[in-house]
């Protein structure tokens, strides 16, 4: 959560920057790598991200491109869903914990959550070989509302 509120530079920043789950390795990437970010209303940061609300947007904008340092990847949007936060007490799945599918029943249960948060419906084509990236950012439509988009790599 330091980036929350700090900048890449490590100075104090209240729009914070983008930042990779820790338990995520870019150079092995397991099943799934996890970005989050604030929604500015500036549309900085995943202020953007909002858009793919908007079916006509997200049917012309689906490719993420992700460039690092090491190498540029390209995604493919499949899916964008809204979520809330979910505390101890909650049994619902967490998309955010979602990292690696250790097996079978953890990639259904997640891929089943993801048809069931899906804006868009159900028809939604990852295997379970995909490599994912899921962008996720604080959305207003309920208390602690989550707004992600989870993309399959193509390249």
């Amino acid at each position: 959560d330091y980036y929350l509120n700090h900048g890449f530079d490590g100075k104090e920043d209240s729009t914070g920057t983008l930042f990779m789950d820790y338990r995520c390795d870019y150079v092995n990437p397991k099943t799934n790598t996890i970005i989050y970010g604030h929604n500015m209303n500036n549309g900085s940061m995943f202020g953007e991200l909002k858009k793919y609300l908007d079916e006509s947007f997200y049917n012309t904008h689906k490719i993420i491109s992700f460039d690092t340092l090491y190498e540029k990847r390209e995604y493919e949007i499949v899916a964008v869903c809204l979520s809330k936060v979910e505390y101890q007490d909650d049994n619902n799945f967490r998309y955010y914990n979602f990292i690696n599918a250790d097996n079978d029943t953890e990639y259904d249960a997640f891929l089943r959550t993801v048809k069931n948060l899906s804006v868009y419906g159900e028809n939604i084509d990852i295997q379970k070989t995909d490599k994912l990236l899921t962008l996720s950012t604080c959305n207003n439509y309920t208390e602690d509302g989550r707004l992600f988009v989870v993309a399959k790599r193509i390249k």
